[in-house]
């Protein structure tokens, strides 16, 4: 079967320059307009997670050290949820690959809810938080010393 050549002499079974062009630009918005949402999927939930918990414990502290204000940090193991007040409104985020804390004072915590207060000179706990999913395991350590937070992968099984 042949194509229709309608009287001007155009092919009116082809795409034309403009329409191929608007399409690839609306693949082109779709793709980046998903792909951020991919970063779990891509990189592991642990190592998202690992990101979101070490710019959480970040804020908070820098917030805390700016504001000249006490703030609380709660890490809910059971809901695996991390919260804290922020300009008198409570923020929660959804930590999924949430395992465990340790601290110097109370140890390994894998259940219930910790609560830590921290001054306006910033967090000062030695901190470590587990993360683990089927792909990584991963730790976000503070340190109160540099009031800094750092992510680190787990290779050992022995988590």
């Amino acid at each position: 079967m042949g194509y229709k050549i309608n009287t001007i002499g155009v092919n009116t079974k082809a795409f034309s320059f403009l329409e191929l062009l608007l399409s690839v630009f609306i693949i082109s918005l779709f793709l980046s307009l998903s792909f951020p949402m991919m970063e779990n999927f891509l990189r592991g939930k642990a190592q998202a997670d690992a990101r979101k918990v070490y710019n959480i414990l970040t804020y908070v502290n820098d917030t805390s050290v700016m504001r000249k204000e006490e703030m609380e940090l709660k890490i809910d193991l059971d809901k695996k949820t991390i919260s804290f007040p922020d300009n008198k409104i409570i923020k929660h985020y959804e930590i999924k690959t949430l395992s465990a804390v340790h601290t110097l004072a109370s140890g390994m915590v894998n259940s219930g809810e910790i609560t830590f207060f921290v001054s306006e000179n910033g967090l000062q706990y030695m901190l470590t938080i587990y993360l683990s999913d089927k792909k990584k395991k991963m730790l976000v350590k503070f340190n109160p010393i540099s009031n800094r937070a750092s992510i680190h992968n787990v290779k050992t099984e022995n988590f």
